[in-house]
């Protein structure tokens, strides 16, 4: 695989994105179980898994890490008003 840490950085910010336009209807558990099952998958997909399981840990710092970028980028881009003239 040419780019192994793609995934859990794309799945991150696709999870962040998501959560931030249903955070007021979804229980916050169901994003950290998403965290979790975005950086198995990420693990399992690299195959790092045959090495240590140990790799799991830094997915999961990944993928919560671009989760939570895209949570506030998305929140800050969405309160921006357009500057008028």
């Amino acid at each position: 695989m040419i780019y192994p840490e793609a995934l859990p950085v794309t799945g991150g910010l696709i999870l962040g994105s998501i959560a931030r336009y249903t955070y007021n209807r979804t229980h916050r558990w169901s994003y950290v179980i998403g965290i979790l099952i975005i950086a198995l998958c990420a693990t399992i997909s690299s195959g790092e898994f045959r090495q240590s399981w140990g790799f799991l840990l830094g997915d999961i710092v990944i993928v919560s890490l671009s989760a939570s970028s895209a949570f506030l980028l998305v929140g800050h881009a969405s309160r921006r008003k357009p500057h008028r003239d």
